[in-house]
């Protein structure tokens, strides 16, 4: 499709094997949903894809729109890698009531897959209704924020992060990103994993929660984890639930600070463990 088009799916569409989309700046691949309004129900719009190649099943361009679908992605990849369903590198960009399915069949110890990558210093904002299942059973992570990015939840947006596995990572902001969780938005992150932790603030990343917003944590590991010179401040509610520690502060000769403000509402329903030198 031409630059600045407007790219329609129409009920269910499979891609071939190693297939992938990349969208050129300005570019709006959507949903039928995004004309007629978000239903609450399966998404009518929805892609497929297959792959043994470590690559991205949506690449977003700068400014692009990504609106009103479903992705489902399978990769498995016999060698080590990192892929990601959806990624977002130096550019900002949207990203709308999407659903995302991600599952990588390859369990070294140093692959990884991301329901959503951001890197590079890219902003992505996600709004209205977003569901992350990472059904891989070994680094999977719900959503990534690495080198400087900035992740942005909009007012009024609810992001759903759940993953089974055995190892995984809701959402980890770090290298330096940032997270602002903005007014009435909602985060619920399921982790179930024996090994698998919530929120992870890490490597002089920070997070702000503001008044009216709600996160919402369980996790089979940690529920919230700060290390390395890493920052949280919560405005609003906040829920968490680790079944080895609810909140961890660990460092290695480095601050971290995890502040809870007037007018918050916190609950947390098991051990904090702290490290010095934390606060």
């Amino acid at each position: 499709a031409a630059n600045k088009a407007t790219i329609v799916v129409y009920g269910q569409i499979d891609y071939f094997e190693n297939e992938q989309i990349i969208l050129k700046d300005g570019q709006k691949l959507v949903g039928t949903e995004y004309f007629t309004g978000y239903s609450g129900k399966a998404k009518f719009s929805r892609l497929n894809f297959q792959s043994n190649l470590m690559q991205n099943a949506v690449k977003l361009g700068a400014n692009s729109l990504l609106s009103d679908l479903s992705i489902n992605y399978n990769n498995d990849n016999p060698a080590d890698a990192n892929i990601s369903a959806v990624n977002a590198d130096r550019i900002s960009v949207e990203v709308r009531n999407v659903d995302i399915r991600l599952y990588y069949s390859y369990n070294a110890n140093v692959s990884s897959s991301r329901g959503i990558n951001v890197q590079r210093e890219a902003k992505l904002i996600l709004s209205g209704h977003i569901n992350i299942a990472n059904d891989s059973d070994k680094y999977a992570y719900g959503i990534l924020a690495s080198q400087n990015s900035t992740l942005i939840f909009a007012e009024n947006s609810q992001i759903n992060i759940k993953n089974s596995g055995k190892n995984g990572y809701g959402v980890y902001i770090h290298n330096g990103s940032s997270l602002n969780v903005m007014n009435q938005s909602e985060v619920n992150i399921d982790m179930s994993g024996a090994e698998a932790s919530g929120l992870i603030i890490a490597e002089s990343s920070n997070v702000k929660a503001l008044p009216g917003s709600q996160i919402n944590i369980k996790a089979g590991n940690i529920g919230l984890w700060a290390r390395e010179s890493s920052k949280a401040d919560f405005y609003g509610r906040l829920n968490v639930f680790g079944k080895l520690r609810t909140i961890y502060l660990s460092s290695v000769d480095l601050a971290n600070t995890i502040d809870i403000h007037n007018g918050a509402q916190v609950s947390l329903l098991s051990l904090i463990h702290i490290s010095e030198p934390t606060r």
